[in-house]
């Protein structure tokens, strides 16, 4: 998919250097408490970010190790996926729905490969 192009031309701001509250900031705030609102929205957005990096990282870690020998690593990479999910819809920053698909998912799938390597085994 190609990205619509804005008919006005606007700065980029994919790559900026300010902090993200003054991005808020210079947009509105007139008053001190939508200042202060300007500051907790910058807080929560970073907070925010770093969760779903967090669950994302932990995501590829497992899928992975599923992808890997070790049915053992597989296992222990999948609590660590389940723990960060966990966290990530207690916050809400993730519909708690989506944390149950991907915890099913990535159960589905280390199971299979458990599944596998045990049969594996029995043969030899």
């Amino acid at each position: 998919m190609q990205k619509i192009q804005p008919a006005v031309d606007k700065p980029d701001r994919s790559i900026t250097l300010r902090p993200l509250f003054l991005e808020f900031f210079l947009a509105m705030a007139n008053t001190a408490s939508a200042l202060k609102r300007v500051r907790q929205t910058a807080t929560r957005t970073a907070r925010n970010r770093a969760a779903k990096s967090r669950l994302k990282t932990a995501r590829k870690s497992a899928l992975s190790a599923i992808a890997g020998d070790d049915a053992a690593a597989a296992q222990t990479q999948l609590r660590a996926a389940i723990s960060v999910a966990s966290r990530a819809a207690k916050s809400n920053v993730i519909h708690k729905n989506a944390v149950g698909r991907l915890q099913s998912r990535l159960a589905k799938a280390v199971n299979a490969k458990a599944a596998t390597a045990k049969a594996a085994t029995a043969k030899a």
